[in-house]
């Protein structure tokens, strides 16, 4: 007799349903993230809702398209799955999530997929309880990863030679396929290819529009940009990701945490690398010319702003950090606090009206760096 599961997740009528599927597609290890999944069943209430036996007849879509939607969805969390290290996936050992699963449904994954029993068990998991397709047709949400499991169903469903839905290996090629066809249009953070660490916001906005003018489209190829909220938090990041995921991690440091930097160099893998920004910060890649530029546009964005105290290269002769030279300008003129975050968006969202040529050489060179060391390429 199979344990009944401590919610449903089969209900037509669970409130902001598209906000709890969520919690699936969200990148994270997988036994914390069953973990967060029952967490937020319980703190919505979806506990009282229908629940079920487990047994794989009572749950199974009847409809002729549900073998192609719950293979999508066990591919779905094998992808995710292998890029984790065996460290991590061995902690679902510790769910004892084989009670709450059909038996032969978990034999069937571990012969087909030839992974280990635990594994097999998360497979059964998703084949059963992953986002449901009629529930998801049926939503209204536009998001691209809605989007994606919509196109990936039909696409699995369009297959005439029905031995590549039998086939894993061949399963696993065409799940593979409609990713990459997909790629562009989902998030950096939806099954992503490798990890860039950067000290703060200012970065993670920055860096895909710097990338984007060099013919780099970091987060259309699945590059996850993490913001660690300073120098010291990248090192500890980057500890924490390089024991738990087999993707390639990119750390970006300012200038002034060389020493921060270097410490990670005894432990750092192969796959990784980390680069010091020799100009200094982030905001010290731009041309000053095109940063002034850019300053100015912005100000002038505020229809109140005098032009008298528009901003000229001069202002920029000390050699303070630019991010330091634009405090003091703010304040002396009486701009308010400079906002370096709502600056950078600025910039981003004018990032298609710029080339590569606004760059340093230090800039370009990190570009370079980057796009090897995580195996990406330019346009």
């Amino acid at each position: 007799m199979v344990s009944k599961l401590p919610f449903s997740l089969k209900s037509r009528v669970l409130d902001n349903l598209w906000s709890f599927y969520q919690r699936f597609l969200v990148f994270e290890e997988p036994a914390r993230k069953w973990l967060h999944i029952i967490r937020a069943a319980n703190q919505g209430g979806y506990a009282d809702f229908l629940t079920q036996s487990g047994s794989f007849d009572t749950v199974q879509d009847k409809s002729k398209n549900s073998i192609s939607s719950r293979l999508v969805n066990v591919l779905l969390a094998y992808e995710e799955a292998r890029r984790f290290q065996t460290s991590i996936l061995q902690q679902l050992k510790d769910l004892n999530l084989e009670k709450y699963l059909p038996a032969r449904r978990i034999d069937y994954w571990q012969k087909v997929s030839q992974v280990d029993r635990y594994l097999a068990q998360w497979l059964t998991l998703a084949e059963i309880y992953w986002p449901d397709k009629a529930a998801i047709i049926a939503l209204s949400d536009q998001d691209s990863r809605l989007e994606f499991l919509r196109y990936s169903w039909q696409t699995f469903e369009n297959v005439k030679n029905q031995n590549v839905r039998k086939d894993w290996h061949q399963s696993i090629k065409l799940f593979q396929k409609c990713l990459s066809l997909y790629r562009s249009k989902l998030p950096a953070d939806f099954l992503p290819r490798a990890i860039v660490l950067v000290e703060g916001l200012t970065e993670q906005v920055l860096l895909p529009c710097f990338a984007a003018s060099c013919g780099l489209d970091l987060l259309g190829k699945g590059v996850m940009i993490v913001p660690a909220g300073g120098a010291n938090k990248i090192v500890r990041k980057y500890i924490y990701w390089k024991e738990r995921v087999n993707l390639s991690i990119f750390c970006l440091f300012d200038a002034d945490a060389i020493n921060l930097a270097n410490s990670i160099l005894p432990g750092l893998r192969e796959s990784d690398n980390i680069y010091i920004l020799s100009d200094g910060e982030i905001e010290d890649l731009m041309r000053l010319d095109f940063l002034v530029d850019r300053v100015n546009s912005y100000l002038a964005e505020d229809p109140l702003f005098d032009k008298s105290k528009s901003v000229s290269v001069d202002d920029f002769v000390t050699a303070e950090k630019r991010t330091l030279i634009l405090d003091k300008i703010w304040r002396q003129r009486e701009l308010g606090k400079f906002e370096k975050v709502k600056f950078a968006q600025f910039i981003a969202n004018q990032s298609s009206k710029m080339d590569c040529k606004f760059l340093s050489d230090g800039g370009k060179n990190m570009l370079s760096e980057l796009a090897k060391s995580i195996g990406v390429t330019s346009k």
